[in-house]
């Protein structure tokens, strides 16, 4: 579990809302909002990175893809806020 783990999660949350993959420029804007949120935990922040990124992206149902993506992020943020 590291930095890239992390960013892999965040970022295949980030492709399955949008449908498409992100380029560098989509990737690192991501990244900014992450580094830039207020959130008090990674998750939070990833979040948040999220929703700045692809504004009313979560759907009111979240199909077992999107859970499981999802869940990944979760176990990578806790997992960074615990190394931090």
């Amino acid at each position: 579990m590291s930095r890239e783990s992390l960013r892999d999660a965040l970022f295949s949350v980030v492709e399955y809302l949008t449908q498409h993959a992100l380029y560098d420029s989509g990737r690192s804007l991501v990244l900014y909002y992450f580094n830039e949120s207020k959130e008090s935990t990674a998750y939070e922040r990833a979040l948040s990175a999220i929703e700045k990124y692809f504004p009313e992206s979560m759907p009111d149902t979240i199909s077992p893809r999107l859970e499981k993506l999802l869940q990944e992020l979760k176990l990578e943020a806790d997992t960074w806020d615990n190394e931090e």
